[in-house]
């Protein structure tokens, strides 16, 4: 197993292996709590991580290519709205925020309107 490059305030560098490897033998909240984040919506993160990899599939491109394993985090912390807040998360490009904002935008949205509906029910 590959091991953790470092650690910084604002995020954390780590070899894929590693991550790919912490995935295998753990849940997605152990990985993120073992790594230091804070609170994020799993379920939100679990669709665009769905997401992510259906594109990449369907582009037949490496997952990361799209988005990263933390920006898709930091998505399902942050909640964006718009693409203003969206391209202030860490590894949205301006390039990914053209190709790939409003899909990720509208899976987000959805996400926190079903549970809007589902909490007033």
């Amino acid at each position: 197993m590959d091991t953790l490059i470092g650690v910084s305030g604002k995020g954390f560098h780590m070899r894929y292996q590693t991550l790919l490897q912490l995935q295998k033998e753990f849940s997605s909240r152990q990985v993120m709590h073992s790594l230091g984040c804070k609170c994020y919506d799993d379920i939100l993160f679990h669709k665009l991580l769905q997401f992510r990899s259906e594109v990449a599939n369907s582009l037949n491109i490496p997952e990361h290519m799209i988005f990263q394993y933390k920006t898709l985090l930091d998505m399902s912390q942050m909640l964006p709205a718009d693409f203003h807040s969206l391209r202030r998360i860490w590894g949205v490009s301006n390039w990914g925020l053209k190709k790939y904002g409003f899909a990720f935008l509208t899976i987000i949205k959805e996400h926190i309107e079903s549970k809007h509906v589902g909490e007033s029910q």
